[in-house]
C-alpha cells in the first residue's frame, strides 16, 4: 500500500501563503507616499468613479454599471501605479532573497556557532552509523558532526538537499556504549527526517519566518509608528501626531497585524511539529513499534496543555501514541483545518487589497479572486480527502470526517476578522445558516474525494491513476472556484445572496402575476424561479462539476448495472413527455390564445416543465435506489432522464408552430431554437437535483428490498452520457437566453443601487462632506443675515448658496438610490432658495412673496439634507 500524503508540505505551503500574504499586506499599507495618502487616494478614486468597494451592490441587473465604474476606478488608480508596483515588488523580492540567503547560510552558521566538527569515531561506532544509514535507505549519506560541549542525548538533521548533515550531541555519543538502543532510535529519527525530505522544508520554514520578521514586520512597525517615514517629508517628527492621540487610533490596526504575525508563528510551529510525527513513524517502520515507543516515553517535554499547540515539538505522550497507533497521523484534525481556513482567507483578502490598490475591480477581479480562493480550497480538500481515505482504510472511524469541514469553516469565519481594516467579530442568523451550508458542502466534497481515492487505489496502471487524479482535481477546483467561491466571505454571503436573488425574485413574480394559471404558480416560482434566472445570468460552470461528480466514480468502478439504470432513466423521460403534452393540451383549452403567447405565461409554463422534469428525476432515483443500486448509478439514471427530456424539449420548441393548439413560444414551423434553451433547462435540473436527489436517495434506501442488481454496461456508456451533458451545458450563451428572461432583465436594468452606510461614509470622506458643510454654513449665514436685517450680507449669503449648490451638483452623486435622490432634491431646493432671494434682492424679481418662498425652499432643503446625513452620523 502506498504511503498516504504527509502533512508537512501542505502546512509549509500554507505558511508561505501566510507569510507572502501578510508581507504584501504590510507593503500595501506603508508604501510611499505614505499610508494616509494611499488611503485618501483610494477614497478619492472610489468617489470619482462611483465604485464603492466597501458597499458595492452586487445585483445581477447592475453588471454593466459596475463594470463601467470599475473601469473608471482603474483609470483613476493607474496614476499611482509607478509608485506602488516597484515598492511591492521590492518587498516580495526582499522576502524571497533574504529567505534564500538565510536558508543557504544556516548550515555554516550552525557549524561555526556551536563549534561542530567531524569526529574521530571508534570503529564500532562508525560501523553502527554506516549500518543505520544503509537501513534508512538514503541515496546520499549525510556528514556526521559532533557537538563536543553539549551533554544532552539528542541530535539534529540540518543542511540542504545536496549536502545534508546530522549532528550528534556529545552525550548521545557517550550513551552509545551503555544504551545502544537509545542511540539507534535517535540517530534513525534524524535519518528519517532526511529520508522524508523534510529537512529542506524545515529550514525553509525557519528562513521564511526570520525573513518575514525583518522584511515584513519591522518596516510595518516603523512606518505605522512614524507615518512620515514613507511620505515626501520623512524627517518630520511624529511627536505631534503621538500627542494628538494617533497611537490610540492605530492601536486596533497594530493588534490586527500582530494577530496575523501570531498566525504565521503558529503555522511555522505546526510545520515543525508535523515533521516529528512522520519521522517517528518512519523509524517505527524500520525497528518495530516497541523500541521507538519505549525511547520516546523517556523524553521530557512541556507539561502544559497548550504546549502541543504552540511548541516546536509535539508532546512526548502524543508521540508515543502516534507510534503505537500510526493511524492517528491520518486522522482528520480540527485545528490544522482551521489554520488552513485562516490561511486561505488571509491570502484571499490580501489579493483583494492588492487588486484594489493597483486599481483592479469588476469582472476580471472577481474571476481572479474566485480562482485564487478556489485553488486554495481545492488543495486543502484534496489533501484532506486523500488522507481521510487512508485513515478509513486503516480502520479509522468515518465519523471524524466532519472535523475537517468544521475546522475549515471556522478558519474562514475567523479569517475575516484577522486582518487590517477588519470589523469586530459578529454572528448573525443569516451568517450562521451560510456557515452550516458551507460545512455540509465541504463534508460532501471531502467524502467524494475520499471515495474517488479508494477507487483510484484499485487501479492497476500508474498512468490511469494519474489521469484519474487529474480529473478529480479539476472537478474539485472547478466547483470551488465557480460554485463555492461565493461563500468566501461568510459574513456578507447571506446579504449578497439576498441582494442577488431579491431583484430576480421580484422580476419573476411580476411575470407570474401577469399570467397566473394555477394556485401552484407562486410556489413553483419561489422554488425554481430565482435559480433559473441565476443560471441565466451566467453560472453554468457550476453544473459541470456536479455532472462529473457521478461520472468519475462510475468511470473508475467496474460492473455497474448501467443498462437497467438507462432504461429506468428513459422511462422517466417518457413520463415527463406525457406530462409535457398534458400541460400544453391543458394550456390550449384553458388559456386564451393571446395570453398563451405572452411572456408571463411562457414563464409559468417553463416553471411547470422544469418542475415535472425534476419530479421525474426524483422518481427515477427512488426507483433505482430501492432496487439496490448505488447512489452514483441512480444519478446516472437521473442524468439520462434530464438529458433525454431537454433534447425532446428542444425538438418540441422547434416544431410547436406546426400544431396551433400547442403554440406558446413561436408560431413558425419549424422555428430555429438556440442551444441555450436546453442548456439552461439542463443546468437547472442539475442544480436543483443536487438538493432534491439526497432526499430521493434516502427515500430509496428506506424502500430498498435488499440485494443488488447484476452489473452490465460499460465505461463507454457513462462517458457518452456525461459527455453529452457537458457538451450541451457548454453550448450555453447568455445572449441567447429565453425571451421572457431577457425582457425582464432589460426592464430591471438601471435599478438604483442599494444603500450602503460604509459607502456613503467613503463618499463623505472623499470630498462629499466638504460640500455638505459648505451648504450648511451658507444656510446659517442666510438665516443670520436675515435675522439682523443686513441686506448686503443677505445678498452675499444668497449668492454664496447658489455657488455652493452649483459646485456640489458637479461633484459625483452619493451611492445608493435613496441617498442620491435626497441629495439631488436637496441641491435643487438650495439652488432655488439662493437664486430666488438673490433675484429678489437685486430687483430682478419684484414679486412680494419671493423672500417667503426662498425661506420655505431653504427649510425644505435643510430637512432633506438632515435626512440624507443620518447614515453619516449613525453608529
Amino acid at each position: 500500500m502506498r504511503r498516504p500524503p504527509a502533512g508537512t508540505t501542505v502546512r509549509f505551503a500554507l505558511l508561505i501563503a501566510l507569510a507572502v500574504g501578510v508581507t504584501v499586506l504590510v507593503y500595501l499599507l506603508v508604501m510611499p507616499p505614505g499610508m494616509l495618502f494611499n488611503h485618501s487616494a483610494q477614497i478619492r478614486c472610489q468617489v470619482s468613479s462611483g465604485l464603492y468597494i466597501d458597499g458595492q451592490d452586487l445585483s445581477p441587473f447592475q453588471v454593466d454599471r459596475i463594470d463601467a465604474d470599475a473601469r473608471r476606478f482603474r483609470e483613476c488608480m493607474a496614476q499611482y501605479l509607478p509608485l506602488r508596483l516597484p515598492w511591492l515588488a521590492g518587498g516580495l523580492l526582499g522576502l524571497g532573497g533574504l529567505a534564500a540567503l538565510v536558508y543557504f547560510s544556516l548550515p555554516r552558521w550552525r557549524i561555526r556557532r556551536f563549534g561542530l566538527a567531524r569526529p574521530d569515531l571508534p570503529p564500532e561506532l562508525a560501523a553502527e552509523l554506516d549500518e543505520l544509514v544503509e537501513r534508512a535507505g538514503l541515496r546520499r549519506a549525510p556528514v556526521f558532526l559532533v557537538d563536543p560541549v553539549n551533554p544532552n542525548c539528542g541530535g539534529v538533521a540540518f543542511g540542504t538537499r545536496r549536502r545534508p548533515y546530522v549532528c550528534l550531541d556529545a552525550g548521545l555519543v557517550t550513551r552509545f556504549r551503555w544504551d545502544p538502543a537509545y542511540f539507534r532510535v535517535v540517530v534513525l529519527h534524524e535519518l528519517a527526517h532526511l529520508r522524508n525530505n523534510d529537512v529542506p522544508v524545515t529550514y525553509l520554514t525557519i528562513a521564511v519566518w526570520r525573513s518575514f520578521l525583518v522584511v515584513g514586520l519591522v518596516p510595518f512597525l516603523a512606518a505605522v509608528l512614524d507615518p512620515w517615514l514613507t511620505s515626501p517629508s520623512p524627517f518630520t517628527s511624529p511627536l505631534p501626531l503621538w500627542a494628538g492621540g494617533y497611537l490610540l487610533e492605530i492601536s486596533f490596526v497594530l493588534v490586527q497585524v500582530l494577530a496575523l504575525v501570531l498566525v504565521v508563528l503558529l503555522s511555522r510551529n505546526a510545520v515543525l511539529r508535523s515533521r516529528e510525527y512522520h519521522a517517528d513513524d518512519r523509524v517505527a517502520s524500520w525497528l518495530g513499534r516497541a523500541e521507538p515507543g519505549a525511547v520516546l516515553a523517556t523524553v521530557r517535554g512541556s507539561k502544559r496543555w497548550w504546549g502541543g499547540l504552540v511548541g516546536k515539538h509535539p508532546l512526548p505522550g502524543k508521540r508515543v501514541s502516534a507510534v503505537a497507533e500510526p493511524i492517528r497521523l491520518l486522522r482528520p484534525g480540527f485545528w490544522e483545518a482551521a489554520a488552513a481556513g485562516v490561511a486561505i482567507q488571509v491570502a484571499w483578502r490580501t489579493v483583494v487589497l492588492a487588486l484594489t490598490n493597483v486599481g483592479q475591480s469588476g469582472s476580471f477581479a472577481l474571476g481572479l479572486l474566485g480562482t485564487v480562493w478556489g485553488a486554495g480550497m481545492a488543495a486543502v480538500l484534496l489533501f484532506a480527502g486523500a488522507r481521510f481515505a487512508a485513515f478509513r482504510a486503516g480502520g479509522g472511524s468515518p465519523s471524524v470526517l466532519v472535523l475537517t469541514p468544521l475546522g475549515i469553516t471556522a478558519g474562514l469565519w475567523a479569517g475575516q476578522y484577522v486582518g487590517v481594516f477588519s470589523e469586530l467579530p459578529g454572528l448573525t442568523l443569516l451568517e450562521s445558516a451560510v456557515l452550516l451550508a458551507l460545512v455540509l458542502v465541504l463534508a460532501a466534497l471531502m467524502w467524494w474525494v475520499a471515495h474517488c481515492a479508494d477507487l483510484i487505489r484499485e487501479l492497476d496502471r500508474p498512468r490511469a491513476r494519474v489521469i484519474a487524479w487529474v480529473a478529480v482535481t479539476g472537478t474539485v477546483f472547478s466547483f470551488c472556484a465557480s460554485g463555492l467561491s461565493w461563500m468566501s466571505t461568510p459574513s456578507i454571503t447571506g446579504g449578497t445572496l439576498v441582494d442577488t436573488l431579491g431583484p430576480l425574485g421580484v422580476a419573476s413574480e411580476r411575470l407570474v402575476d401577469s399570467a397566473r394559471w394555477t394556485v401552484l404558480d407562486d410556489a413553483l416560482n419561489s422554488v425554481l424561479g430565482a435559480p433559473f434566472l441565476h443560471l441565466f445570468m451566467g453560472a453554468p460552470l457550476v453544473t459541470v462539476p456536479l455532472v462529473l461528480g457521478w461520472a468519475i466514480p462510475l468511470l473508475l468502478r467496474r460492473n455497474e448495472p448501467l443498462r437497467p439504470a438507462m432504461w429506468v432513466g428513459l422511462a422517466g423521460a417518457a413520463l415527463w413527455l406525457v406530462v409535457e403534452l398534458v400541460l400544453r393540451g391543458a394550456a390550449g383549452v384553458s388559456v386564451s390564445d393571446s395570453l398563451r403567447v405572452s411572456d408571463g405565461f411562457r414563464w409559468v409554463l417553463i416553471l411547470w416543465e422544469n418542475s415535472a422534469l425534476v419530479l421525474s428525476q426524483f422518481v427515477v432515483v427512488v426507483v433505482l435506489t430501492a432496487r439496490g443500486m448505488r447512489a452514483v448509478t441512480a444519478l446516472f439514471g437521473a442524468a439520462v432522464t434530464g438529458l433525454s427530456a431537454v433534447l425532446v424539449l428542444w425538438v418540441i420548441r422547434s416544431i410547436e408552430g406546426c400544431f396551433p393548439s400547442l403554440v406558446v413560444f413561436s408560431g413558425r414551423c419549424p422555428q430555429p431554437v438556440s442551444p441555450s434553451v436546453p442548456a439552461i433547462g439542463l443546468g437547472l435540473v442539475v442544480v436543483v437535483g443536487a438538493v432534491a436527489v439526497p432526499i430521493a436517495l434516502l427515500l430509496g434506501r428506506f424502500l430498498a428490498r435488499g440485494g443488488s442488481v447484476a452489473g452490465s454496461g460499460g465505461r463507454l456508456t457513462v462517458a457518452a452520457v456525461a459527455g453529452a451533458v457537458v457538451v450541451l451545458l457548454a453550448l450555453y450563451r447568455p445572449t441567447d437566453g429565453p425571451g421572457p428572461i431577457e425582457e425582464v432583465t432589460a426592464a430591471e436594468r438601471g435599478a438604483p443601487l442599494a444603500e450602503r452606510e460604509q459607502a456613503l461614509r467613503t463618499w463623505a470622506t472623499g470630498g462629499g462632506a466638504g460640500h455638505v458643510l459648505a451648504l450648511m454654513r451658507h444656510s446659517e449665514e442666510y438665516r443670520e443675515s436675515l435675522r439682523r436685517a443686513d441686506s448686503k450680507a443677505f445678498l452675499q449669503a444668497c449668492s454664496a448658496l447658489v455657488t455652493a449648490s452649483e459646485q456640489a451638483s458637479r461633484f459625483p452623486v452619493p451611492p445608493g438610490g435613496t441617498s442620491s435622490r435626497l441629495w439631488a432634491t436637496a441641491l435643487e431646493e438650495y439652488l432655488a432658495a439662493g437664486a430666488i432671494c438673490r433675484d429678489a434682492m437685486t430687483g430682478a424679481d419684484t414679486r412680494s412673496d419671493r423672500l417667503e418662498v426662498s425661506r420655505a425652499r431653504l427649510h425644505n432643503a435643510t430637512e432633506l439634507l438632515l435626512t440624507f446625513g443620518q447614515p453619516l452620523v449613525r453608529r
